[in-house]
């Protein structure tokens, strides 16, 4: 199909944030993923950061954004999007610098 455009957003998107994002393109990036259809949006904080962390965002029924923040004693769950994967927060940042 020659020059068809296709607009999908995927089910999950995960963005690892580097020393050069901004906090508003940070949040603007989170809010086109999930308006354009996207259930979550994994915003990952590496070591670089005082605290290894990541943040869970999705909207509520209502189209409430929710968001959850994790840290390293916190166990990251797939919910409804990726069912049955579970993992420790530790786990993902074990072999980070």
């Amino acid at each position: 199909m020659r020059d068809a455009v296709y607009l999908v957003a995927p089910d999950l998107a995960i963005k690892i944030v580097s020393s050069f994002d901004t906090a508003e393109a940070l949040n603007a990036e989170v809010m086109m993923f999930l308006q354009s259809g996207s259930r979550q949006v994994w915003v990952v904080y590496p070591s670089f950061y005082p605290m290894k962390s990541m943040c869970v965002y999705s909207l509520t029924p209502e189209l409430d954004l929710y968001a959850r923040v994790l840290t390293e004693n916190d166990t990251l769950n797939g919910a409804d999007v990726l069912p049955g994967i579970t993992t420790p927060i530790q786990a993902i940042f074990r072999n980070s610098a």
